[in-house]
């Protein structure tokens, strides 16, 4: 079984097909033989599969029929890759705090086996999360522990894991010149794994940064590079989903300041951005609160305002269903900005001040400024 896991490990990061594969071969062999351990890791890669599809039910039959068989063998390995894989579960059904506890204990367990990678894997996924609930400082601390398993373990690969993650932190936060510093190694370094997919995410990542900066022009060559890397390795799974989100967002910013002769085309471009982070959000939930904005910003674009707000207040509904505060603050204020509603604006404002996201309290205090200037 520590064979197909090698395979596994490596297919995953260059051949898709072949990653299935692998998984099947080993969960079958696994099951023939009775190879307890074999039996955890083909049932976490398959349960990761079929939540790419999305089959969730199915998934989460592997997932939690690997818990109970790894809680009774009670082998560090098994349990590490049982736990991340229905933290991975939890995550794409939107249930935050039960991802959590499933990815802290893949950690212990992953230490305690000697798993570096696996717990860099688990640290990663546990940091998205904290980000993602606005724990940022817990997701920097998160990040550059699983740098350090990358680094003293000269593993590339958790190394990449820290990186992503660390790079993607500084940016939310508005640390800007930091997160593109990171962003820029993580790429040469995955690169060279390879690894296509935090490759296409880093690349995203940065077209967000240049976005920020107001380099329209190279944020939508880096999120076209990302969806191109997607597209050609036809890759699936919940760590793609900011790619999707951040093509939908730079196309529709480069789309309002197209001049006339050029709007029309953007908006189609926007549009088909926005259907793709929507039917990601299918397999993420925790993609709804981003991908329900954009859309309502989509629509604003198109001049029709009641399906923005219907869009936008389904946004709000998702980000509090799961407790994501800036992904909620991020639409008081697409809203506030829109409609010149000082109140959504001073919600926003509220929440960024809270969670310490200097750029994004920046910004709304310039709005908040034009709407009541002195």
């Amino acid at each position: 079984s520590l064979a197909y896991e090698t395979m596994t490990w490596h297919d995953f990061f260059v051949d898709r097909q072949r990653f299935v594969l692998d998984t099947l071969l080993e969960l079958n062999l696994s099951e023939r033989h009775g190879l307890a351990v074999g039996m955890a890791q083909g049932s976490f890669t398959l349960g990761m599969v079929l939540d790419a599809i999305p089959l969730p039910r199915l998934a989460e039959h592997y997932h939690r029929r690997n818990v109970v068989w790894s809680e009774q063998i009670q082998h560090p390995r098994a349990l590490g890759h049982a736990h991340l894989g229905l933290g991975i579960h939890e995550h794409c059904r939107g249930r935050p705090q039960a991802a959590l506890n499933h990815f802290w204990r893949a950690i212990t367990a992953y230490q305690e086996a000697g798993h570096l990678r696996g717990m860099a894997a688990a640290k990663a996924r546990a940091g998205s999360l904290l980000g993602r609930i606005g724990a940022f400082p817990a997701a920097i601390e998160v990040a550059q522990e699983a740098i350090r398993i990358g680094q003293d373990g000269a593993d590339p690969s958790s190394l990449v894991y820290g990186l992503t993650l660390e790079s993607w932190v500084r940016r939310e936060v508005g640390e800007i010149e930091s997160a593109i510093t990171l962003h820029q190694q993580c790429i040469e370094l995955a690169h060279t794994i390879p690894d296509y997919q935090n490759e296409a995410v880093c690349r995203a990542n940065l077209g967000k940064c240049y976005l920020f900066q107001g380099n329209a022009h190279q944020a939508l060559a880096e999120v076209e590079e990302s969806h191109r890397i997607v597209t050609e390795r036809g890759l699936r799974s919940v760590l793609c989903t900011d790619i999707f989100l951040h093509v939908a967002e730079v196309k529709l910013y480069v789309a309002e300041q197209a001049d006339s002769l050029q709007q029309a085309t953007m908006l189609r471009q926007a549009k088909r951005a926005c259907q793709a982070a929507l039917k990601q959000s299918t397999t993420d939930r925790m993609a709804r609160p981003s991908a329900y904005c954009w859309q309502g910003t989509y629509a604003w674009l198109c001049g029709n305002p009641a399906s923005a707000n219907k869009w936008w207040l389904r946004s709000v509904k998702a980000a509090e269903a799961m407790g994501m505060r800036h992904k909620l603050g991020i639409t008081y204020l697409e809203m506030g900005k829109r409609t010149r509603d000082s109140q959504l604006l001073k919600r926003a404002e509220a929440l960024f001040a809270e969670l310490g996201t200097t750029r994004d309290l920046a910004r709304t205090r310039v709005l908040l400024k034009l709407e009541h200037p002195l």
